[in-house]
């Protein structure tokens, strides 16, 4: 059998206003307490990211004295650069004179022997060696002195008409001092 209730309407009725009520009440406390459990993970996501942020400026302000205490090497090849294109354009005309000198040396032999070792069917006696080695010496003073004096050649070598082609007179270096 069913129940019977022997209470007036009003007050059933009050009744499942209250129940009602609370129930809402609950729910919205229930969606509330959701929302600040929301809040507060995202707050705790926030002071995460936040703190990253700060160690990548850290890191980054790190690079950054490291780059700034580096930068005087890449100016300094910058200026090592410039430096160089600047001698370059210089000495874009000059002739190498210790080339050529080297060029030379290497042409003219050193002693007598080598001489005698190409010229077996010449005999060469000491007085010769002497002569040539001298005017060897004469040759390599001249061109040194064209090259201290600058890149054009001074007066030319001549060569004495009355000397026998091998004799002592045979070159002639004119002394600009």
């Amino acid at each position: 059998m069913g129940q019977v209730n022997l209470l007036p309407p009003d007050i059933l009725q009050g009744q499942r206003y209250r129940r009602l009520t609370l129930t809402v009440l609950l729910a919205g406390a229930i969606i509330l307490a959701l929302i600040v459990v929301f809040f507060l993970v995202q707050v705790g996501r926030l002071g995460s990211v936040n703190s990253n942020i700060e160690a990548k400026k850290q890191s980054n302000a790190q690079l950054q004295s490291q780059i700034d205490s580096l930068q005087k090497y890449d100016d300094l090849q910058v200026q090592a650069q410039q430096a160089q294109s600047e001698l370059d354009a210089a000495y874009a005309g000059e002739v190498s004179f210790s080339g050529m000198l080297m060029d030379l040396s290497r042409v003219i032999p050193s002693s007598g022997r080598d001489d005698r070792r190409h010229n077996d069917h010449h005999t060469v006696d000491r007085h010769d060696d002497h002569r040539r080695a001298g005017d060897r010496v004469r040759l390599v003073e001249y061109l040194a002195d064209e090259a201290r004096a600058g890149p054009g050649l001074g007066e030319p070598l001549d060569a004495d008409d009355h000397s026998e082609p091998n004799g002592p007179e045979r070159l002639h270096v004119h002394d600009q001092r």
